[in-house]
């Protein structure tokens, strides 16, 4: 970290808030210059202090000192009170860019690039109070610059009494403020070796004491073998801050030792113009005094500023780091305007007739393994398919890459002829349901419609009925989850019932049930399979599982193994031919006794 990084928070505020920043920047650099002013009035006050005594003369001259001196003080005041409020609109006018900024970024990013942990932990790092981070930056930033700027107009008044004491004193000062600034970065570096300590002691408290492991706790009884494990890490971290605070107080102490040696030599220094006539005694007293304050304020804040800012640095190079992750790549439009293409190149897509997988091979980023080898698959609109196979197999990513998270696959994916990657977006062709899907915890009716303007409360009854739920909560309309006392908690299944309501209330033509029935009993998922497969309607609908009871209805189901299609036709045919699916449903064939016929 170098000093010159102060500017970036500065340069960065500008860029976002021209006029507000640079208001708020005046104010600073006005208030750093008011106490070398009070300096000179201050030496005039004593002088003609010091005449009136001895000559007997009107106070009058004294009282225009003082005068002046007392409005410098409350224009000191005016100024803290306004760049408060200043302070206050600049944080409200950053909140909105940087939040703003954060999000479109958010937005932008790539599944790839989301998905890698080391972007996980970036976003950890940035995510905890940016807003905050930005204004305490730029707060600190100014701060440091108005040291600097009291130091320079301090030693502009002194080298404008007596140029060689100037000089001498800035000669003495650098090397206190160069140990300032050394010892505010050390303490930031051992903050910054610490952190990891406090992450993983923090992430040992949660797993002792939060909700969510408190089945397991009581199951496996691990608490012991969890609490040995964050008594290590916070021993680490004491250890840590000890050998930094010994140092750390070392270095405070020499800073102090040389902070007070400053003052004494400056006045030795000071010793000789006032001796030879140079200086008045008034200009004598007012500069010794003013020197011993200043610079112990000078070297003592800044040190703790120097200290703050290293976090603050740190803070910004991850935020920049963010700013430069990959976001979607973007898509073609040089393209001939006769091409077929055209017509959908850079457009939303909400229909289709035929929706194409050719040749598609795909491995994930970092990973040699081949999840998809030359896959092909067709999709065509109204139909209903299942795709079957192992975990592991790749049914998820077939998803992933249908839906446009992934481009970086070898063949084509081609929705009525076009280019998947040629298209701006697809979120209004596909509804799907994860198995790992988030519980959002907001009101039932805004789970139901989410990212959707219309909510039809008949249609949401008859299918919250057909699925086994009390179709009366709609009229309460509860929020979902722990938001409060009135809140409706659910079970896992009841979660995954209530994604089920949001697929099939949506009219995307291609809904897609990517395992998420896994918290609901085998004989329960077959008749929620059952049902969406006999719903009528021109919509495709694609059921991914590895139990195979759920889908014996299914017209089409898609046998997937090392990345291929290795079987595809009905049940009846499937189990004639004998082969791999005929061999997944015998072995799960007990899961599902009640039918009769299996």
């Amino acid at each position: 970290m170098k000093l010159r990084d102060a500017f970036r928070y500065v340069i960065w505020g500008i860029r976002k808030l021209p006029f507000l920043m640079t208001v708020y920047i005046v104010l600073f650099a006005v208030n750093a210059v008011i106490p070398s002013v009070i300096v000179v009035l201050f030496s005039g006050f004593v002088d003609r202090a010091i005449d009136c005594f001895k000559l007997n003369l009107s106070v009058s001259r004294v009282v225009l000192h003082l005068g002046l001196i007392a409005g410098c003080m409350v224009l000191s005041a005016v100024i803290v009170a306004v760049a408060k409020l200043v302070g206050i609109r600049v944080h409200n006018q950053l909140e909105i860019s940087v939040l703003s900024e954060v999000n479109n970024k958010l937005e932008n990013l790539s599944y790839s690039t989301l998905e890698n942990e080391e972007t996980q932990a970036l976003l950890q790092r940035i995510g905890k109070e940016p807003v905050e981070n930005f204004f305490n930056g730029i707060n600190n930033s100014l701060k440091i610059i108005s040291h600097l700027i009291e130091v320079v107009a301090f030693a502009a008044v002194i080298i404008g009494y007596s140029w060689y004491v100037g000089a001498g004193i800035v000669l003495i000062a650098i090397p206190v403020l160069r140990q300032a600034y050394k010892s505010g970065v050390y303490e930031y570096q051992v903050f910054e070796e610490a952190q990891e300590n406090k992450r993983k002691i923090e992430y040992y408290e949660s797993v002792l004491t939060s909700r969510p492991y408190s089945a397991e706790r009581k199951l496996f009884s691990f608490s012991p073998f969890i609490a040995e494990k964050w008594s290590a890490e916070y021993n680490k971290y004491v250890e840590l801050n000890e050998e930094g605070l010994k140092k750390i107080s070392k270095n405070v102490g020499i800073t102090g030792t040389a902070t007070n040696l400053v003052p004494l030599l400056f006045g030795l220094f000071l010793l000789v113009p006032l001796s030879r006539g140079s200086i008045s005694g008034g200009v004598f007293v007012s500069l010794l005094a003013t020197s011993f304050a200043l610079i112990k304020k000078i070297t003592v804040e800044l040190y703790w500023s120097i200290s703050d800012f290293a976090q603050y640095h740190e803070f910004y190079a991850d935020y920049v780091s963010f700013l430069n992750l990959s976001s979607n790549r973007p898509r073609p439009t040089d393209r001939p305007a006769a091409s077929a293409r055209r017509v959908v190149k850079n457009k939303r897509v909400s229909d289709f007739s035929v929706i194409e997988m050719r040749n598609v091979s795909f491995r994930y980023p970092g990973s040699d393994r081949k999840v998809l080898d030359n896959l092909n698959l067709k999709f065509e609109k109204g139909e209903r398919y299942a795709l079957v196979g192992e975990n592991g197999s790749g049914k998820t990513t077939i998803v992933k890459l249908l839906l446009g998270l992934y481009d970086n696959y070898e063949g084509e994916i081609l929705i009525d002829g076009v280019d998947l990657r040629e298209i701006y977006s697809v979120s209004d062709l596909f509804s799907v349901a994860f198995q790992d899907f988030h519980k959002y915890e907001i009101r039932l009716r805004d789970f139901l419609s989410f990212g959707r303007d219309r909510f039809d409360l008949d249609r949401a009854i008859g299918v919250l009925d057909t699925l086994g739920i009390d179709s009366e909560i709609l009229k309460q309309n509860p929020y979902l989850g722990r938001v409060d006392r009135s809140s409706l908690e659910l079970s896992e299944g009841q979660w995954q019932k209530l994604l089920l309501a949001r697929i099939l209330l949506d009219d995307s033509p291609f809904k897609i049930l990517d395992e998420p029935t896994a918290s609901i009993d085998p004989l329960q998922e077959a008749r929620l399979y059952n049902y969406f497969d006999s719903i009528p309607g021109d919509f495709t609908c694609l059921l991914i599982t590895h139990r195979l009871g759920g889908v014996i209805n299914v017209k089409n189901i898609l046998v997937l193994a090392d990345g291929k299609i290795v079987e595809k036709g009905s049940h009846d045919e499937l189990m004639k031919k004998g082969g791999r699916y005929a061999m997944m449903f015998n072995a799960q064939r007990r899961w599902y006794s009640e039918k009769e016929g299996w």
